[in-house]
Protein backbone atom coordinates (compact mmCIF):
# COMPACT_ATOMS: atom_id res chain seq x y z
CA UNK A 1 0.00 0.00 0.00
CA UNK A 2 1.34 3.89 -0.72
CA UNK A 3 0.18 6.36 0.50
CA UNK A 4 0.52 10.40 -1.66
CA UNK A 5 1.14 13.02 1.21
CA UNK A 6 2.80 16.24 1.93
CA UNK A 7 5.74 14.56 3.08
CA UNK A 8 6.27 12.16 0.46
CA UNK A 9 5.15 8.41 -0.40
CA UNK A 10 4.97 6.26 2.52
CA UNK A 11 4.71 2.75 2.08
CA UNK A 12 3.32 0.11 3.90
CA UNK A 13 4.52 -3.75 3.31
CA UNK A 14 1.94 -5.61 5.35
CA UNK A 15 -1.68 -4.48 4.57
CA UNK A 16 -1.42 -1.32 6.31
CA UNK A 17 -0.18 -2.49 9.65
CA UNK A 18 3.19 -0.90 9.67
CA UNK A 19 4.59 2.24 7.38
CA UNK A 20 7.90 3.06 5.88
CA UNK A 21 9.56 6.42 5.97
CA UNK A 22 9.36 7.69 2.43
CA UNK A 23 12.92 7.27 0.72
CA UNK A 24 15.08 9.53 -1.19
CA UNK A 25 13.65 10.75 -4.32
CA UNK A 26 10.23 10.54 -2.78
CA UNK A 27 10.28 12.59 0.28
CA UNK A 28 9.05 15.39 -1.44
CA UNK A 29 5.07 17.04 -1.44
CA UNK A 30 3.51 14.59 -3.48
CA UNK A 31 -0.11 15.10 -5.09
CA UNK A 32 -0.97 11.91 -6.66
CA UNK A 33 0.31 8.21 -6.79
CA UNK A 34 -0.69 5.13 -8.69
CA UNK A 35 0.61 1.85 -8.43
CA UNK A 36 0.89 -1.15 -11.22
CA UNK A 37 2.47 -4.57 -11.68
CA UNK A 38 5.49 -4.87 -13.64
CA UNK A 39 5.37 -7.16 -16.44
CA UNK A 40 9.14 -7.98 -15.78
CA UNK A 41 9.15 -7.89 -12.17
CA UNK A 42 6.81 -9.43 -9.37
CA UNK A 43 7.94 -6.09 -7.78
CA UNK A 44 4.58 -3.27 -8.25
CA UNK A 45 5.64 0.07 -10.20
CA UNK A 46 4.94 3.14 -8.85
CA UNK A 47 4.14 6.48 -10.60
CA UNK A 48 3.94 10.01 -9.03
CA UNK A 49 3.24 13.06 -9.37
CA UNK A 50 5.19 15.87 -7.31
CA UNK A 51 3.13 19.27 -5.93
CA UNK A 52 5.93 21.50 -7.84
CA UNK A 53 5.18 19.34 -11.59
CA UNK A 54 7.23 16.75 -11.41
CA UNK A 55 7.12 12.80 -12.21
CA UNK A 56 8.86 10.08 -9.99
CA UNK A 57 8.57 6.83 -11.21
CA UNK A 58 10.38 3.73 -9.17
CA UNK A 59 10.56 0.01 -10.37
CA UNK A 60 11.36 -1.78 -7.68
CA UNK A 61 8.49 -0.81 -4.85
CA UNK A 62 9.65 2.08 -4.16
CA UNK A 63 12.94 1.91 -2.56
CA UNK A 64 15.02 3.58 -5.18
CA UNK A 65 13.39 6.88 -7.89
CA UNK A 66 14.04 8.52 -11.11
CA UNK A 67 12.47 11.28 -12.49
CA UNK A 68 10.60 10.86 -15.85
CA UNK A 69 10.84 13.38 -18.90
CA UNK A 70 8.42 15.94 -19.52
CA UNK A 71 6.65 17.24 -22.64
CA UNK A 72 4.16 19.05 -20.38
CA UNK A 73 6.01 21.51 -18.65
CA UNK A 74 3.87 23.93 -16.72
CA UNK A 75 0.57 22.54 -16.58
CA UNK A 76 -1.30 20.83 -14.21
CA UNK A 77 -0.91 16.87 -13.30
CA UNK A 78 -4.66 15.92 -12.81
CA UNK A 79 -4.46 12.73 -12.76
CA UNK A 80 -2.29 9.20 -13.41
CA UNK A 81 -2.49 5.73 -14.81
CA UNK A 82 -0.59 2.56 -15.23
CA UNK A 83 -0.31 -0.87 -16.62
CA UNK A 84 1.78 -3.24 -18.23
CA UNK A 85 2.50 -4.04 -21.95
CA UNK A 86 2.03 -7.24 -23.65
CA UNK A 87 5.95 -7.06 -24.63
CA UNK A 88 7.08 -6.03 -20.96
CA UNK A 89 6.98 -2.32 -21.73
CA UNK A 90 5.27 -0.30 -19.56
CA UNK A 91 2.71 1.97 -20.43
CA UNK A 92 1.60 5.13 -18.48
CA UNK A 93 -1.14 7.80 -18.98
CA UNK A 94 -1.06 11.41 -17.39
CA UNK A 95 -3.70 14.14 -17.57
CA UNK A 96 -3.14 17.37 -17.46
CA UNK A 97 -5.29 20.81 -17.42
CA UNK A 98 -3.14 23.94 -19.12
CA UNK A 99 -5.07 27.49 -20.36
CA UNK A 100 -5.77 28.20 -17.27
CA UNK A 101 -7.37 25.43 -16.62
CA UNK A 102 -10.03 25.17 -19.49
CA UNK A 103 -8.00 22.64 -21.35
CA UNK A 104 -7.80 19.10 -20.76
CA UNK A 105 -4.48 16.52 -22.28
CA UNK A 106 -3.63 13.20 -21.96
CA UNK A 107 -0.50 11.82 -22.68
CA UNK A 108 0.57 8.24 -23.22
CA UNK A 109 4.08 6.57 -22.80
CA UNK A 110 4.41 3.28 -24.06
CA UNK A 111 8.54 2.92 -22.59
CA UNK A 112 8.00 3.80 -19.15
CA UNK A 113 8.30 7.62 -19.24
CA UNK A 114 11.02 7.87 -21.88
CA UNK A 115 8.82 9.31 -24.96
CA UNK A 116 5.47 10.82 -24.65
CA UNK A 117 2.56 11.19 -27.16
CA UNK A 118 -0.76 13.39 -26.81
CA UNK A 119 -3.62 11.18 -27.02
CA UNK A 120 -6.26 13.80 -26.60
CA UNK A 121 -6.83 17.61 -26.01
CA UNK A 122 -10.23 18.80 -25.00
CA UNK A 123 -12.02 21.68 -23.93
CA UNK A 124 -12.50 20.89 -19.63
CA UNK A 125 -13.00 21.71 -16.60
CA UNK A 126 -9.93 20.85 -14.79
CA UNK A 127 -10.53 17.18 -14.36
CA UNK A 128 -9.61 13.80 -16.20
CA UNK A 129 -10.23 10.66 -14.60
CA UNK A 130 -8.79 7.83 -15.43
CA UNK A 131 -8.93 4.18 -14.75
CA UNK A 132 -7.35 1.38 -17.36
CA UNK A 133 -9.18 -2.18 -17.43
CA UNK A 134 -7.21 -5.66 -16.99
CA UNK A 135 -7.89 -5.90 -20.67
CA UNK A 136 -5.56 -2.86 -21.37
CA UNK A 137 -8.87 -0.34 -22.48
CA UNK A 138 -8.15 3.06 -21.35
CA UNK A 139 -11.28 4.80 -19.65
CA UNK A 140 -11.11 8.39 -19.44
CA UNK A 141 -14.36 11.04 -18.31
CA UNK A 142 -13.97 14.20 -20.34
CA UNK A 143 -17.39 16.65 -19.34
CA UNK A 144 -20.38 14.04 -19.68
CA UNK A 145 -18.70 11.61 -21.66
CA UNK A 146 -16.94 8.40 -21.33
CA UNK A 147 -14.08 7.84 -24.00
CA UNK A 148 -12.53 4.11 -24.36
CA UNK A 149 -9.85 2.82 -26.49
CA UNK A 150 -7.32 0.43 -26.08
CA UNK A 151 -3.32 1.06 -26.23
CA UNK A 152 -2.55 -0.37 -29.19
CA UNK A 153 -5.12 1.15 -31.09
CA UNK A 154 -3.60 2.69 -34.26
CA UNK A 155 -4.40 6.17 -34.68
CA UNK A 156 -5.45 9.23 -31.74
CA UNK A 157 -8.58 9.56 -32.68
CA UNK A 158 -9.55 5.85 -32.27
CA UNK A 159 -12.00 6.51 -29.48
CA UNK A 160 -15.41 5.08 -28.53
CA UNK A 161 -17.47 7.80 -26.62
CA UNK A 162 -20.82 7.19 -24.54
CA UNK A 163 -22.39 10.12 -23.18
CA UNK A 164 -23.98 10.33 -19.66
CA UNK A 165 -27.26 12.00 -19.39
CA UNK A 166 -28.92 13.00 -15.96
CA UNK A 167 -32.33 13.42 -14.87
CA UNK A 168 -33.87 16.03 -17.68
CA UNK A 169 -31.69 15.68 -19.87
CA UNK A 170 -28.81 17.92 -18.39
CA UNK A 171 -25.01 16.33 -18.84
CA UNK A 172 -23.59 14.18 -16.06
CA UNK A 173 -20.17 15.56 -15.45
CA UNK A 174 -17.78 12.74 -14.83
CA UNK A 175 -15.56 12.92 -11.46
CA UNK A 176 -14.44 9.40 -10.77
CA UNK A 177 -13.73 6.22 -12.95
CA UNK A 178 -13.62 2.12 -11.87
CA UNK A 179 -13.69 -1.11 -12.69
CA UNK A 180 -14.96 -4.19 -10.98
CA UNK A 181 -11.99 -6.05 -9.46
CA UNK A 182 -13.83 -9.26 -11.30
CA UNK A 183 -13.74 -6.71 -14.84
CA UNK A 184 -12.18 -10.14 -16.80
CA UNK A 185 -15.81 -11.86 -16.08
CA UNK A 186 -18.16 -9.19 -15.27
CA UNK A 187 -17.52 -6.27 -17.44
CA UNK A 188 -18.41 -3.64 -15.32
CA UNK A 189 -17.18 -0.28 -14.86
CA UNK A 190 -18.57 2.57 -12.37
CA UNK A 191 -18.79 6.50 -13.15
CA UNK A 192 -19.20 9.00 -9.91
CA UNK A 193 -20.65 12.04 -11.76
CA UNK A 194 -22.51 15.34 -10.59
CA UNK A 195 -25.90 13.51 -11.10
CA UNK A 196 -24.94 10.12 -9.28
CA UNK A 197 -23.42 7.00 -9.67
CA UNK A 198 -23.50 5.41 -13.54
CA UNK A 199 -22.67 1.32 -14.14
CA UNK A 200 -21.81 -0.45 -17.21
CA UNK A 201 -21.79 -4.10 -17.61
CA UNK A 202 -21.16 -3.89 -20.93
CA UNK A 203 -17.23 -3.47 -21.05
CA UNK A 204 -18.08 1.04 -21.42
CA UNK A 205 -20.48 0.11 -24.36
CA UNK A 206 -23.28 1.60 -22.38
CA UNK A 207 -24.07 3.14 -19.19
CA UNK A 208 -26.88 3.38 -16.78
CA UNK A 209 -28.27 5.41 -13.84
CA UNK A 210 -26.88 3.13 -10.47
CA UNK A 211 -28.47 5.98 -8.09
CA UNK A 212 -31.34 4.25 -6.62
CA UNK A 213 -31.55 5.06 -3.09
CA UNK A 214 -29.08 8.09 -3.20
CA UNK A 215 -30.92 9.94 -6.01
CA UNK A 216 -29.19 12.03 -8.03
CA UNK A 217 -26.80 13.76 -5.47
CA UNK A 218 -23.35 14.82 -7.04
CA UNK A 219 -20.55 12.42 -5.82
CA UNK A 220 -16.95 13.45 -5.85
CA UNK A 221 -15.15 9.53 -5.76
CA UNK A 222 -15.70 5.80 -5.68
CA UNK A 223 -13.90 2.54 -5.40
CA UNK A 224 -14.71 -1.23 -6.68
CA UNK A 225 -13.34 -3.79 -4.64
CA UNK A 226 -13.95 -7.59 -3.87
CA UNK A 227 -16.28 -8.68 -0.70
CA UNK A 228 -17.63 -12.20 0.35
CA UNK A 229 -20.35 -13.51 -1.10
CA UNK A 230 -22.62 -12.60 1.90
CA UNK A 231 -21.55 -8.86 1.49
CA UNK A 232 -22.39 -8.46 -1.80
CA UNK A 233 -25.28 -10.37 -2.53
CA UNK A 234 -23.41 -12.99 -4.64
CA UNK A 235 -21.58 -10.93 -6.72
CA UNK A 236 -18.28 -10.49 -4.91
CA UNK A 237 -17.97 -6.98 -5.86
CA UNK A 238 -18.78 -3.73 -3.30
CA UNK A 239 -18.71 0.03 -4.56
CA UNK A 240 -18.09 2.85 -2.03
CA UNK A 241 -18.85 6.10 -3.62
CA UNK A 242 -18.21 9.65 -1.93
CA UNK A 243 -21.00 12.47 -1.79
CA UNK A 244 -20.40 15.81 -1.71
CA UNK A 245 -21.42 16.59 1.68
CA UNK A 246 -19.07 13.62 3.30
CA UNK A 247 -21.50 10.88 2.85
CA UNK A 248 -20.28 7.27 1.82
CA UNK A 249 -22.27 5.05 0.16
CA UNK A 250 -21.66 1.07 -0.31
CA UNK A 251 -23.85 -0.71 -3.02
CA UNK A 252 -23.33 -4.44 -4.01
CA UNK A 253 -21.62 -4.68 -7.67
CA UNK A 254 -24.76 -7.37 -8.71
CA UNK A 255 -26.88 -6.77 -11.89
Amino acid sequence: VVAATGAGIYRSRDRGETWELPTDGSDVSIEIVACGMSAESKLPFIFAATRDGRLIASDDAGMQWNALRMPFVGESVLSLACSSGDTGSRTLYVGTAGNGGHTVCLWYSDDGGSNWTCWLEERGNGTLPLVVAPDGLLFVGVGGRVLCRHSKAAQTHDWKAVSLVGEGGGIAAITALAVSPRYRTDGMVFAATSAGVYRSDNRGETFDRWSEGIAAQPMLALVATTAADSESNTSGVLVFAVGVNGAIWRRSGAP
